[in-house]
C-alpha cells in the first residue's frame, strides 16, 4: 500500500510540474520539432539536388547503348549542368568530361585548367587519377615533353598498382624515346613484358622493345665470352701407366696419319716406352 501511495504522489507532482512548467515544455518541443523537421528537410533536399544533377549530366552526355548516334557533345554544355548544381558529384564528373571535350577539340591548355579545377575540387574522389593523367596527357600533347614526363612519373610513384599503370609506362615510353632516352624506354618495356599476365599491355610492350632494339642495336646485352674449356683431346687421354683405351686395341697394325695440330702448336711425341702403332 505505501508503494503505491508513493507512485500515485510521484504522478501527482509531474503533473503539476507540466502544468507549472506548460509554455516551456511547448517551446522545447516546438524547437525538437523545428531542428528535426530542418534535417529531414536538409537531407531531403539534398538527396533531390544530387538526383537532379545526375539526371541533367546523364541527358547531356550522349547514349553508350548500340546502334544510337555518336555525337559530340560540346565542353560549354558540361560546364552548364557543373554550374547549375554546384557541390554535387556529378557537377565534378562534368568538370571532368568537359576537360575531355576541350582535349579531344584539341584545346589543350583548356583543358590542363579543367583537369586541375577537377583535382582541386574533387577531395577524394575516384576519378582522381584519371584527371591527373589528363593533366599529363595535356602537357604532352601540347609538346611540354619534360613536364609530362614529371607527372607520369608522380602518378607512377603514387599509384604504383593502380589499372591505368600500364598506360602510364607506356606513355613515359613514349616520351623518353621522344627525349632521346630510348635507354629508359626499353626499361619500361622490358618491365611491362615481365608481367605474369598474358595480356595485350604486356604483348603490345615486348613487341615495342624487340622494334627499339633494332632501332638502336647498341641497346643488346654484350654477349656472353664462353669459357675455354679444356681440350677434348687432353680431357680423354690415359693416364701414364695405364692401359690404352680398348677401341685402341681394336684398330690396325697400320697407325693412322697424325693430324693437323690446332693453332700451329707442334704435335707431341708419343711419351718413351709405349707401343703406338702396335695393335
Amino acid at each position: 500500500m505505501d508503494s503505491e501511495a508513493n507512485e500515485s504522489a510521484e504522478i501527482f507532482r509531474l503533473v503539476a510540474w507540466a502544468h507549472a512548467n506548460q509554455k516551456r515544455l511547448i517551446i522545447y518541443a516546438t524547437a525538437v520539432a523545428v531542428v528535426a523537421g530542418g534535417y529531414w528537410l536538409y537531407t531531403w533536399s539534398g538527396a533531390h539536388h544530387q538526383r537532379m544533377a545526375s539526371e541533367a549530366l546523364s541527358d547531356v552526355r550522349p547514349s553508350a547503348a548500340p546502334g544510337t548516334e555518336n555525337r559530340t557533345v560540346p565542353a560549354e554544355a558540361f560546364l552548364k549542368v557543373a554550374e547549375q548544381y554546384p557541390g554535387t558529384a556529378s557537377a565534378g564528373r562534368a568538370v571532368l568530361l568537359a576537360a575531355g571535350a576541350l582535349f579531344d577539340a584539341g584545346k589543350y591548355a583548356d583543358a590542363q585548367a579543367k583537369f586541375e579545377q577537377f583535382l582541386r575540387d574533387a577531395g577524394d574522389s575516384p576519378w582522381r587519377v584519371e584527371a591527373q593523367i589528363g593533366v599529363a596527357a595535356s602537357l604532352e600533347a601540347a609538346g611540354k615533353n619534360d613536364a609530362a614526363l614529371s607527372n607520369y612519373k608522380a602518378i607512377l610513384d603514387k599509384h604504383p598498382s593502380d589499372a591505368t599503370t600500364p598506360q602510364v609506362k607506356f606513355a613515359m615510353a613514349r616520351l623518353n624515346i621522344a627525349l632521346n632516352k630510348p635507354d629508359q624506354a626499353l626499361r619500361l618495356y622490358e618491365e611491362m613484358a615481365r608481367v605474369p599476365h598474358n595480356d595485350s599491355w604486356s604483348s603490345e610492350a615486348e613487341i615495342e622493345g624487340r622494334e627499339l632494339l633494332q632501332k638502336h642495336p647498341e641497346l643488346r646485352p654484350p654477349p656472353v665470352a664462353p669459357t675455354n674449356a679444356a681440350p677434348a683431346a687432353m680431357m680423354s687421354a690415359p693416364a701414364a701407366g695405364k692401359a690404352a683405351a680398348p677401341a685402341m686395341l681394336s684398330t690396325p697394325a697400320t697407325p693412322a696419319p697424325a693430324k693437323a695440330p690446332a693453332t700451329g702448336t707442334p704435335a707431341k711425341a708419343p711419351a718413351a716406352g709405349t707401343n703406338a702403332g702396335k695393335p
